[in-house]
């Protein structure tokens, strides 16, 4: 997920004005805001042999909806329970209703054959109302 998936899912001009500021640090190769060239992103995972990047959980990070403080790995691992998906990664968003704050979206990797919508209905099984992912992206092969 970049600022640009996340203007994409909330239509916040705020993730475009940051994929914009991303986008100007790598070109200019200066680093006036995003820390001495490194940028934490709280995510863990591994490179492959063939270079491509696997997201496997979250490190801390609680999502905050509404006041309810939601753990996406918790989440990541009800979604992976279901037997669905092949990888799930859960992160917040930013809600466009101040009340809630942040929304939970999820972008994962159906197992072949699979909907979404058998994924949403079995996650129903594993997830409270309020832990469900609001926002889904199925990334294109």
């Amino acid at each position: 997920l970049d600022y640009c998936d996340a203007y994409e899912l909330t239509g916040d001009k705020a993730m475009l004005a940051m994929a914009r500021k991303t986008w100007e640090f790598i070109v200019s190769g200066r680093d006036d805001q995003l820390g001495g060239g490194i940028y934490q992103t709280r995510d863990l995972g591994f490179l492959d042999p063939a270079g491509r990047l696997h997201l496997t959980g979250t490190i801390g990070g609680a999502i905050n909806v509404a006041g309810r403080k939601i753990s996406p790995a918790k989440v990541e691992a009800a979604l992976l329970s279901t037997g669905l998906v092949c990888s799930v990664k859960v992160y917040g968003t930013p809600s466009t209703d101040a009340e809630r704050h942040e929304e939970i979206s999820a972008t994962v990797e159906l197992t072949p054959g699979t909907s979404l919508d058998a994924l949403k209905q079995a996650a129903t099984g594993v997830l409270q109302n309020w832990e469900m992912p609001r926002h889904w992206k199925i990334p294109r092969a």
